[in-house]
């Protein structure tokens, strides 16, 4: 199975088991995170499988057409900035489903997209996540996600393109809003991201924001540190 075929299966796998979870789904409500930890495992382990067999090739945009992406987003809400080395890193984690829609044109990409159904848990090591996504399975993932809180709230990324200064075309850029409301917390996104394509054909996007450079975060507006990046894989 190529690798757009292996992310819609998972894309099914998390539809399949959102539907069958009913009452024991997170936080659903208006606006409200239905999150699946099982889904929402199976599609970040299969992105991450999908992603990494693209990642060590160079991309050639499309210059038209239509396509549709699918992955993760995982991130972090702390109250102090990283400093550098390899800390603990204690904070807010935050983990959703992630769609974006791209047009490829001559000389640049027009896309946008959300993060939904996200999951949170605060007062942890960011690193428990990392390491399972890193080296584990589906069921490592799914046994961490377990501990986490729905949500309710999204992001949603605009004015994606081409970020042409930094250099090579396959470069991006876009804008970032949205605020996630988790324990009674209210955490407001704002700013821009930055990324890039992966894969011969841009099958790959790797989209990530971090606060010291072009991300605000506020909690209960109060000023936050913090970081996400967003994996994603072509589904058509």
């Amino acid at each position: 199975m190529n690798h757009s075929g292996r992310i819609l299966a998972a894309t099914a796998a998390l539809a399949a088991a959102t539907s069958m979870s009913g009452c024991a789904l997170f936080g659903i409500g208006p606006g409200g995170s239905t999150a699946d930890p099982v889904a929402t495992a199976a599609l970040a382990v299969q992105t991450r499988d999908d992603f990494n067999a693209l990642a060590s090739v160079d991309s050639t945009l499309p210059t038209s057409g239509e396509a549709n992406y699918s992955g993760f987003m995982a991130g972090v809400v702390k109250d102090t900035q990283f400093t550098g080395g390899n800390p603990t890193q204690i904070g807010r984690m935050l983990v959703g489903d992630a769609n974006f829609e791209v047009a490829f044109m001559a000389s640049d990409v027009d896309f946008s997209g959300t993060v939904s159904n996200i999951l949170a848990k605060d007062e942890t090591d960011q690193n428990e996540f990392y390491i399972a996504l890193t080296s584990g399975t589906a069921a490592d993932v799914q046994a961490l996600l377990e501990t986490y809180d729905g949500t309710s709230g999204e992001l949603t990324f605009t004015n994606g393109r081409l970020d042409t200064p930094v250099g090579t075309t396959k470069n991006i850029t876009s804008d970032v809003s949205g605020t996630v409301t988790h324990n009674g917390d209210a955490i407001e996104f704002g700013g821009t991201t930055r990324g890039y394509f992966i894969g011969a054909n841009g099958e790959g996007m790797f989209v990530n924001a971090e606060t010291h450079e072009g991300l605000t975060i506020k909690e209960n507006g109060v000023d936050r540190f913090g970081d996400f990046g967003i994996r994603l894989v072509e589904t058509n």
